[in-house]
């Protein structure tokens, strides 16, 4: 039987009800000898979200070392490809990936077809990370005086803040922010090849799949300009206004692997290009905070809804001294789920912090999506016991302080207190042959 988000809420309550009235363990059945401790199980793999790649590589590292002989492995796709192995596609899930990562939450209907036969998906934040608006400024060309970064706590002249509603234009293909001198009305000269800056078309780049970080990208574009009618989910992540003619986006091609890096690397060789990527992938890529002595790949500051320019890193100064860290401790994420019984369980779909006005607007969860007990989906067996009982480690490692406090050599930021404790919630609730 599958359940609508209302449903999955429904059978939740009955199951705490039912649960005050028989032992505590009913609602976590006990894992059966040999794998009733931690490490006790064998290695796995997982699969989606290439905003993880990173943390990723960081995590199953650190889990390995706590637990010899273990292995995790993780294959960075796209958000798409980590749902899709959960059935969210049409119900056929993937027989060799027993977790899967995705920055983008199912649906009603994906949560239908991945629960179908009485199985549970759970949604676990695992991370917050930062959407970098990334540019290949026109080679040869200056950035305007009055354009650059604002003076604060550093004084950077080698970005450029423009208004989000600009910003909006120009991601929407709009023909009056079709040029860079449309952009930047004040940009003046040539460029390397002596074409004049002003005239120089802004190059759109997005992904090819269904990724997340679109996903996010354009949810944020909507809260800028609604009326456009930015389309995000089912598919329309590959949907762009005005694509065609002269303002065609430029996408990641099919018969590459996708990603986040594929993106950025368009960006970075395309003249005149914008695009957006994880912060943990644009800095992998070269981009940051001032162009390079081989190249104009920067990230760009944006407004949050306070006005404020803000950054996607957490160090102001991290183009000069290269600290890591995404920018998302402060930034208040709306419609977290509130039920406390099964906040994993829940349809995180609405999460958002894109209208945030104490922080960088830009920044997502992650989430890896576990299943609340596999032999429901892949059957009663030693093996498929044993890959549940790492599957429940790796998300402990992952939320515990070791790997939260992992986030902070890379790119990207710890759940924030409160995400946390419902992430972990959801961890303790990972279990086998399960009454719920």
């Amino acid at each position: 039987m599958a359940f609508t988000r209302t449903g999955r809420t429904a059978m939740a309550v009955a199951a705490a009800a039912a649960l005050a009235a028989v032992a505590p363990a009913a609602s976590q059945a006990h894992f059966t000898a040999p794998f009733k401790t931690a490490g006790s199980g064998s290695s796995i793999s997982g699969i989606g979200s290439s905003l993880q790649a990173d943390a990723q590589n960081l995590w199953t590292a650190g889990f390995a070392s706590e637990f010899p002989g273990l292995s995790v492995t993780y294959s960075a796709s796209s958000s798409s490809a980590g749902l899709s192995a959960f059935g969210a596609a049409d119900g056929t899930r993937d027989a060799t990936n027993r977790f899967a990562a995705t920055d983008e939450p199912p649906t009603d209907g994906q949560l239908n077809r991945m629960d179908r036969g009485g199985a549970t998906a759970r949604e676990i934040p695992v991370a917050s990370e930062s959407i970098a608006v990334i540019v290949h400024f026109p080679d040869g060309c200056a950035i305007p005086a009055d354009a650059a970064y604002p003076a604060g706590p550093i004084t950077q002249t080698s970005q450029f803040v423009v208004s989000n509603a600009q910003l909006e234009n120009a991601f929407a293909g709009d023909p009056s922010v079709a040029t860079w001198g449309e952009l930047l009305p004040s940009l003046t000269g040539t460029d390397a090849n002596g074409n004049t800056c002003a005239d120089l078309p802004i190059v759109r780049v997005a992904r090819s799949d269904d990724a997340g970080t679109t996903f996010v990208f354009k949810r944020w574009l909507k809260t800028i300009n609604h009326s456009r009618g930015w389309k995000t989910g089912a598919k329309q992540n590959l949907t762009w206004p005005n694509d065609s003619g002269a303002t065609a986006v430029t996408r990641t091609p099919d018969t590459v692997a996708n990603g986040d890096f594929a993106e950025a690397a368009i960006v970075s060789r395309t003249d005149g290009s914008i695009g957006y990527a994880s912060l943990s992938t644009a800095r992998d890529r070269g981009f940051d905070q001032q162009p390079g002595s081989l190249d104009n790949d920067i990230w760009i500051p944006i407004h949050d809804r306070g006005g404020n320019v803000v950054e996607p890193t957490s160090a102001p100064s991290s183009f000069t001294d290269g600290t890591p860290g995404a920018n998302c401790a402060a930034p208040a994420y709306e419609n977290v789920p509130t039920f406390s019984f099964d906040p994993t369980a829940s349809s995180w779909r609405s999460v958002t912090a894109a209208k945030t006005s104490n922080g960088y607007p830009l920044c997502a969860l992650t989430y890896d999506l576990a299943w609340n007990d596999s032999s429901v989906v892949y059957g009663d067996s030693t093996s498929e016991q044993a890959q549940q009982r790492t599957v429940k480690d790796y998300l402990g490692y992952v939320l515990g302080t070791d790997g939260q406090a992992a986030l902070a050599t890379s790119d990207y930021s710890p759940l924030p207190a409160d995400i946390l404790k419902l992430a972990k919630k959801g961890q303790k609730q990972v279990g086998w042959n399960k009454f719920f």
